[in-house]
């Protein structure tokens, strides 16, 4: 008797196969450095500017900005993407790229180490992802052409000097979960204007709001608030 074909189901590709498909089908003259940044983690610097970091785990801590590597290239850095999967940005990973203007970071991600952002003069806005519930001190401080954050709820933690110097922000909601506002977090952010805060906040410290025309207003009804604004 005669067989009948049976229609075979293609398997799903998974978003990890199709960023390796991707990187496997890219020009070698496309790619300027590339590396690892993570027990599973590797990067890629490609000639329009574009770091990628894929795989999954924790991105090293760096000890300084020089100590990353792509610190040579970092010039030439405009854009990142942060792949899903890779659950921390290590301290300092991003520290000095001055030219980064944009970051997509695609989920999976749990933490944002200290410094992990500081002095990203040309970043403009950046939407942290759901599953972020700390972002460490000084992470995004000098960023002064920042001009939105988007923070989500599950965040309990911002550090000290966090968003100190980033003299674009004009608003920014701090998520339920938060109960302090740290040393210096919002120092030098003279055009920030609004900010909501949660009731769960119940102590301000010194220096938080620094520079802000606006402290006085934006502190009024939080329980201890150190002063100095």
């Amino acid at each position: 008797s005669e067989e009948v074909p049976t229609e075979e189901t293609e398997p799903e590709t998974t978003e990890a196969e199709e960023t390796v498909e991707e990187t496997a089908g890219m020009l070698a003259e496309d790619v300027i450095d590339s590396g690892t940044c993570g027990d599973d983690l590797t990067w890629m610097l490609t000639q329009d500017g574009t770091l990628t970091i894929s795989g999954s785990g924790r991105m090293w801590e760096y000890t300084d900005s020089s100590t990353a590597p792509w610190y040579k290239n970092r010039e030439n850095i405009v854009n990142a993407v942060v792949t899903s999967g890779v659950t921390r940005i290590g301290s300092e990973a991003f520290s000095g790229c001055s030219s980064l203007s944009s970051i997509t970071i695609l989920g999976g991600m749990t933490s944002i180490g200290d410094s992990a952002f500081q002095g990203c003069s040309s970043l403009t806005g950046i939407t942290i992802p759901e599953g972020v519930t700390s972002i460490g001190d000084s992470a995004f401080d000098g960023c002064s052409s920042l001009t939105s954050i988007t923070i989500p709820e599950g965040v309990t933690k911002i550090g000290y000097q966090t968003f100190s110097g980033c003299s674009s922000l004009s608003s920014i909601t701090i998520p339920a979960g938060v109960t302090s506002i740290r040393y210096a977090t919002f120092e030098g952010c003279s055009s920030l204007s609004s900010i909501t805060i949660p009731e769960s906040v119940t102590s301000i410290e010194g220096f938080a709001f620094s520079g802000c025309s606006a402290a006085n207003t934006i502190c009024s009804g939080v329980k201890t608030y150190a002063g100095s604004a």
